[in-house]
C-alpha cells in the first residue's frame, strides 16, 4: 500500500475524527431515548417510531453501523 501524503493523513485523521463525534452523537442519543422509555417518559409507539424513523435514509441503527465501517476503513487507510 503506498505511503499516505501528509496532507492526507491529516485529511483522514479529521474524517475519522467527525466520524467518532457523529457516532458518539447518535449513541447518546439512543442510550437517552432508551432511558426516557425505561422511566416510561416516551411510550411503546414513541420509541418504536423513533427506533424505526429515517434520517437521510438511514436508522438510528443504520447510522451506527455506517459509522462503524467508516471509523474502521479510516483507521485502515492510517495503517
Amino acid at each position: 500500500m503506498a505511503k499516505l501524503s501528509n496532507q492526507d493523513r491529516k485529511k483522514i485523521e479529521h474524517r475519522l475524527k467527525l466520524a467518532q463525534i457523529h457516532k458518539k452523537s447518535v449513541v447518546d442519543y439512543l442510550e437517552n431515548l432508551k432511558k426516557n422509555y425505561e422511566k416510561k417518559m416516551i411510550s411503546n409507539e414513541g420509541y418504536a417510531y423513533e427506533m424505526e424513523k429515517e434520517i437521510d435514509g438511514r436508522t438510528l441503527e443504520d447510522w451506527i453501523r455506517f459509522y462503524d465501517s467508516y471509523i474502521g476503513y479510516c483507521i485502515k487507510k492510517l495503517k
